[in-house]
């Protein structure tokens, strides 16, 4: 499983090169949230549920610049 996350993560990190300097700024603060709220709850990444409203709140709306 960790090789999976691995390989998906360098294929992402290639594709984002195509996307727009913000967006790329968006994932990367959704990937450590979503990775800090899975060590604090000790859940596996894709058992992990979230909204817009919660990336926001967790965010502390820093995607709006």
């Amino acid at each position: 499983m960790q090789l999976a996350w691995e390989l998906a993560s360098h294929v992402l990190m290639r594709s984002l090169d195509d996307v727009p300097p913000q967006t790329r700024r968006l994932l990367l603060l959704i990937d450590r949230m979503v990775t800090s709220e899975c060590e604090r709850l000790q859940i596996e990444r894709l058992d992990y549920r979230f909204t817009r409203a919660t990336v926001r709140q967790q965010t502390g709306g820093e995607t709006r610049s």
